[in-house]
């Protein structure tokens, strides 16, 4: 799983289930690529797509409780490699820094 998997995962976890588009706009992704992320994340079990009980052309993904088991283990690692990297920085620089990145993110994304 890479880390813009991750990020779809925790998007899922931190929303709830979400239909399939909005999880695109959310992700500034187009819908192939999201479908292709989507079909690899559901071979692993960690999504589920499910239609939507009013209009069956719409999909809402879930994330599922082995997504779940992934997220955490992923999360930890992240955490463990951010220690690892940013050792140097003190909580409030890293604080700084996650808000300067944000914005540079942001940012991009309205170019």
């Amino acid at each position: 799983m890479n880390l813009k998997q991750t990020y779809m995962l925790a998007l899922l976890r931190d929303s709830g289930a979400l239909p399939q588009n909005e999880l695109c706009d959310l992700m500034h992704l187009t819908q192939n690529t999201v479908v292709t992320w989507l079909n690899e994340l559901e071979d692993l079990g960690f999504v589920s797509r499910i239609r939507d009980a009013d209009d069956r052309r719409k999909h809402n993904v879930a994330l599922t409780p082995k997504g779940e088991a992934a997220l955490e283990r992923a999360e930890t690692e992240l955490r463990r490699l951010e220690d690892e990297t940013l050792g140097g920085l003190n909580a409030d620089e890293r604080s700084q820094l996650r808000r300067l990145l944000a914005k540079a993110l942001e940012s991009e994304r309205k170019a």
